[in-house]
């Protein structure tokens, strides 16, 4: 035996009782006996406080005089699971005993080995750790709540960015592209489908008595039946033609059909827009708009710009 061995050996007693005496959980030290029942052979000053009793009152007794019959079970359970691993096992749990209900522990089983190698006795060390669980307990909820913070915001400002773009591209009142969006737009549809040499035709829809609207009925009421017009217009149009709002009820159309397809659908506008009188306020509304149509040249010799230009004069 080394000098460090002898000075522990020598120290062992003294400490295990200083340990025993002041240390700040639960100590615990269980008698099994031959039949493999659990008797309380002593407990620390810690645990003895814990039930209240005086000094050496718990000690010798049997664990079902102790504690409830659902609490004795699972007591004993953890200590035939130490028995049988025959090693220290470590576990976690929420108290159910009427001292500590409701407390989260965790414990530490120590089987000892007489020399025959049989295990008379189990070490058990206890730790409350309520306070630690409900702080991370906190600190999760914490965290779940910043991410769900975080993914709103996030979605907030996907929903602004969304709406910027919307903005930037499409007229806020009708939904339809703006102007300059349409143009441009549309002047790439016009070189692309020209070199194919399929029909197109630049229509001009202008909404009668906007302004006259506004005086007599108020601005929300003209811009309820512009907004109402262009729903109609896009439900007529095919998914690659376009439609702009140029402001003031002047819409901008771009259609991909010949100039006798184009007349068709200008007759169902029309036929359309009058057939809709929506009401204001008690008020039925009546509908009606001029357009004019240009039939974009085979040879695209033309611009959007001018070929817009042209219909408006039609």
């Amino acid at each position: 035996m080394n000098k460090e061995n002898s000075i522990l050996t020598e120290l062992g007693s003294e400490l295990f009782t200083a340990l025993w005496r002041e240390y700040p959980d639960n100590l615990f030290l269980i008698r099994v006996s031959p039949a493999c029942e659990f008797y309380v052979e002593a407990v620390n000053p810690t645990l003895q406080d814990r039930f209240s009793v005086p000094d050496g009152a718990l000690n010798g007794r049997l664990i079902d005089d102790i504690h409830p019959p659902e609490v004795s079970k699972d007591i004993k359970a953890h200590y035939r699971d130490c028995l049988l691993a025959g090693r220290a096992i470590q576990y976690e749990e929420v108290s159910r005993s009427p001292v500590a209900e409701g407390e989260v522990f965790e414990t530490i089983l120590m089987p000892i080995h007489d020399a025959a190698g049989d295990i008379r006795h189990i070490l058990g060390i206890s730790r409350a750790i309520t306070r630690l669980r409900r702080a991370e307990q906190a600190l999760r909820q914490s965290n779940q709540d910043l991410e769900a913070r975080l993914e709103r915001r996030q979605n907030e400002i996907r929903q602004l960015r969304e709406q910027l773009q919307r903005a930037a591209i499409h007229d806020g009142l009708t939904g339809c592209y703006r102007r300059d969006l349409f143009m441009e737009i549309g002047a790439r549809e016009l070189r692309r489908r020209v070199s194919e040499d399929e029909g197109q035709t630049v229509m001009v829809v202008v909404m009668d008595g906007v302004e006259d609207m506004k005086v007599q009925l108020g601005v929300p009421a003209s811009d309820a039946m512009v907004s109402t017009a262009a729903r109609l217009f896009q439900e007529f149009l095919e998914p690659m033609e376009l439609l702009a709002h140029e402001g003031e009820g002047v819409f901008l159309l771009l259609l991909h059909r010949p100039f006798e397809q184009a007349q068709h659908l200008r007759d169902q506008l029309l036929d359309g827009l009058s057939e809709l009188q929506p009401e204001w306020r008690g008020r039925t509304v009546a509908l009606t708009a001029r357009t004019g149509m240009v039939e974009v040249d085979a040879g695209g010799r033309n611009s959007l710009e001018e070929l817009v230009e042209q219909a408006k004069t039609v």
